[in-house]
């Protein structure tokens, strides 16, 4: 899932942004919600559970709702009934949605990315990984190459693959085909422009980061704190491939706190 923690601007001699909530507590609501562009009442409940959530926490620290700006990604830009699903949220939590584009969300991330003051002098490639679509960025300085929204998030994946634990050979071959396929516009500009350094920005990277922690052990890749080598992701893609579901939630750093 992605991060998306709510943040606001409080009231100080100096104004600051501030996260309310962390980005494992908005997973715990954000697991609640289901796919599918709420085509019945039913399914319009979890997102109705999840800002109703949030609107709780702005409400408890004081924030004016008229100060609140929600955007939709990628479930709601392509729903059937994204209308009939915006004005029942604003009916219900006084929010209103304001649907955004592949290329709107791309620019946010990076220019988020900008705001954690990471070096990206050299040319990188910028990716987040969404329950509806996954952004690419390629950049370099405070200069955007490149960028595409693609709908291949993981809730899209798992809803279109339908995959069991542990991954079978010629499933993971089905998927990588798939991916490939879909992700050729993404290749080509990886080509064009040799990005050295690939920066993630959403809760998968995390997971990486923690698994590594807990479960590689040497001198090397403790030092890294936020960053993960090549070496160590393939170690841990060999682990979470031969794991079944339930092993999967177990194990270490899967779950950062």
């Amino acid at each position: 899932g992605q991060r998306a923690p709510i943040v606001a601007f409080l009231p100080t001699a100096q104004p600051f942004a501030t996260s309310l909530l962390s980005p494992w507590q908005v997973q715990i609501c954000s697991r609640r919600k289901v796919w599918g562009g709420w085509r019945s009442r039913q399914r319009r409940l979890p997102g109705k559970y999840c800002l109703s959530f949030f609107k709780d926490i702005v409400t408890e620290h004081q924030v004016d709702i008229n100060h609140i700006y929600c955007v939709g990604t990628s479930a709601i830009r392509d729903a059937q009934n994204q209308t009939d699903f915006i004005k029942h949220i604003q009916k219900n939590t006084g929010i209103l949605i304001h649907p955004i584009s592949g290329d709107e969300e791309a620019l946010l991330i990076f220019n988020g990315i900008k705001e954690e003051k990471l070096h990206i002098h050299e040319c990188v490639l910028i990716m987040d990984i969404g329950g509806g679509s996954v952004e690419f960025v390629i950049a370099k300085g405070n200069d955007v190459l490149w960028k595409e929204s693609f709908p291949l998030g993981a809730a899209r994946i798992i809803n279109l693959f339908k995959p069991t634990f542990p991954l079978s050979f010629h499933k993971a071959e089905e998927l990588e085909e798939f991916i490939s396929i879909n992700l050729s516009t993404l290749i080509t500009a990886i080509q064009r422009f040799n990005p050295s350094v690939l920066i993630g920005s959403s809760g998968a990277f995390d997971s990486l980061i923690s698994i590594r922690n807990k479960t590689i052990n040497n001198q090397k890749s403790s030092g890294l704190r936020n960053k993960i080598t090549l070496l160590d992701f393939n170690r841990i893609y060999q682990q979470i491939m031969r794991l079944d579901y339930s092993s999967l939630l177990k194990m270490p750093g899967a779950c950062p706190s």
